[in-house]
């Protein structure tokens, strides 16, 4: 279908597929990515993990290995599935939720943190690439950082100057497609002054929308008055909503 790899999609899909598809390292679309001369896709989204097995296998479809083995994409939310099979859930665990992540190579992920390096900056309203739990020494006393309180409390951040989008609007993931990337910023905007915002500080804020309207975000977030940081866990996640952002505002 894609002629040995010359005519290659740009997001490869593939979830539960079986092992021998699935297999980060040794699956058979892992080995077709190594053939010489074949165009890797741009992301090879795959899941789900974990699966294991009476005699100690897991399922490694989501392991950072293989042809294509930095995380570009994290998907916000796992799925529930049956139970097929008995032991393919770790032994005494009662979860049955499911995972999937976009990969890409390498070289793509260095490409990218390079090309973000290299990007103009907008002096008002900035961008953050990495994890958020580093930005907790950083913050001022007049600073604000708006996430999710599921994310607060994993990083044990629970100081005052956490905004929680709970207590702001429901988010996409809360009801899909609730509100629009645009009416999230708006009602943010409204709303943080109850929180102690001011706008002397900067606000940081963890993008709380659908993948497809990121750019949406950011343009929404670029309109506010005040110094802002959009922050990014994942240099792909970053570049394609900037670029996305940019066409917008073209």
């Amino acid at each position: 279908m894609s002629e040995s790899g010359k005519r290659m999609c740009t997001v490869l899909e593939n979830i539960q597929c079986g092992e021998a598809i699935d297999n980060a390292k040794d699956g058979l679309l892992a080995r077709f990515f190594e053939i010489p001369g074949v165009k890797k896709p741009l992301m090879w989204v795959r899941g789900h993990q974990p699966f294991y097995s009476p005699n100690g296998f897991r399922s490694n479809a989501l392991l950072n290995e293989g042809p294509m083995p930095e995380i570009g994409m994290d998907f916000s939310g796992p799925w529930n599935a049956g139970e097929f099979n008995k032991y393919w859930h770790r032994k005494g665990s009662n979860s049955f939720k499911r995972y999937v992540k976009g990969f890409v190579t390498k070289e793509k992920n260095l490409e990218l943190q390079k090309a973000l390096e290299t990007m103009p900056t907008n002096e008002q309203h900035q961008i953050y690439v990495g994890n958020v739990a580093h930005l907790k020494s950083k913050l001022g006393p007049n600073d604000r950082i708006v996430m999710k309180k599921s994310l607060a409390e994993k990083l044990n951040w629970k100081d005052e100057r956490v905004i929680y989008w709970n207590k702001i609007t429901y988010s996409h993931y809360c009801f899909w497609l609730w509100h629009t990337a645009t009416e999230m910023v708006e009602k943010m905007n409204a709303k943080i002054p109850e929180f102690g915002f001011t706008g002397v500080g900067t606000l940081y804020v963890v993008p709380e929308t659908t993948e497809d309207q990121g750019g949406l975000f950011l343009a929404a977030l670029e309109e506010l008055p005040y110094q802002t940081v959009a922050c990014f866990y994942r240099p792909f996640e970053a570049y394609y909503t900037i670029q996305e952002k940019n066409k917008l505002i073209a």
